[in-house]
């Protein structure tokens, strides 16, 4: 949008190194989990823990300050809009939250049923949580 052309204009003339116009700096940067390697290697080595929106898979990196996460949402939650819809949910709710951590850390979520329903004070205290469990 116009605004949001300015905003990252202002930064760049800032010299600031996150452009979005979208992110606080305050804010966590959550990176996506994006290959197929990677996700088996979570999902093979990782810590399982159950909630009851949705089955985790979270594993510890070697790398500093790196934060991502990864979504497996079958088609029989919903379709586009819903899936879509639970996955910007949980990242913002992570946002909320102020999660952070020393070393890296990666997490898959795999949807159940159920957080279609939930509304968003009850997904932030489901990952309250299971950020205690790590």
């Amino acid at each position: 949008t116009r605004n949001g052309r300015k905003i990252i204009a202002n930064r760049r003339r800032k010299g600031r190194k996150v452009l979005s116009a979208w992110l606080p700096e305050d804010k966590i940067k959550i990176e996506g989990i994006k290959s197929k390697k990677e996700f088996r290697e979570i999902l093979d080595s990782g810590q399982k823990i159950n909630t009851r929106f949705f089955l985790t898979y979270i594993k510890k990196t070697e790398e500093r300050n790196c934060f991502k996460i990864g979504f497996i949402i079958t088609k029989k939650i919903g379709n586009a809009v819903v899936r879509n819809k639970i996955k910007r949910r949980v990242k913002e709710a992570l946002r909320d939250i102020g999660f952070s951590y020393d070393t890296g850390i990666s997490i898959v979520f795999i949807a159940r049923k159920a957080i279609v329903g939930a509304d968003y004070l009850n997904i932030i205290e489901a990952l309250r949580k299971l950020l205690k469990n790590i």
